[in-house]
């Protein structure tokens, strides 16, 4: 009797517990990645203007970790206008979240508008004679 109390009383200690460190660490894996995709943002465009203002025939290549929230790459671009976005499209609670990042030139990024898996990703950034700037995955 004095075991199934003792075992009780661990187990009414020990679910919540359990409960709330798992919510913890889901809620800290999304922020990580969240941050991940920011930092991958803010290098890329460093990367990218560094490449375009130097011209043709100028390349980059630089490595990525891209977490498993990222769930796709886009590109934006307004109708007769200069600019053109890049937005990374964010699972986060089963919810989109979008950070973007403008570019005063043309950026083209097909071949990585949907990262297959998390891991490490090898991207090409090269200068074109056209006037704007491709990405491209390195396998």
């Amino acid at each position: 009797m004095e075991f199934m109390l003792i075992f009780a009383f661990s187990m009414v200690v020990i679910i919540p517990l359990v409960t709330i460190l798992h919510s913890q660490y889901s809620q800290n894996k999304q922020d990580l990645d969240e941050v991940q995709v920011k930092q991958i943002i803010d290098e890329l465009s460093i990367a990218i203007q560094n490449t375009y203002y130097s011209g043709y025939p100028s390349r980059t290549t630089l490595e990525f970790y891209i977490p498993r929230a990222l769930e796709r790459i886009e590109k934006v671009a307004a109708p007769n206008s200069v600019k053109h976005d890049l937005v990374f499209v964010l699972n986060r609670n089963n919810n989109e979240v979008e950070v973007v990042k403008t570019f005063p030139f043309g950026v083209n990024v097909s071949s990585l508008l949907n990262p297959q898996r998390e891991g490490r990703y090898k991207i090409l950034i090269s200068a074109e004679a056209a006037g704007y700037v491709n990405l491209t995955q390195i396998t």
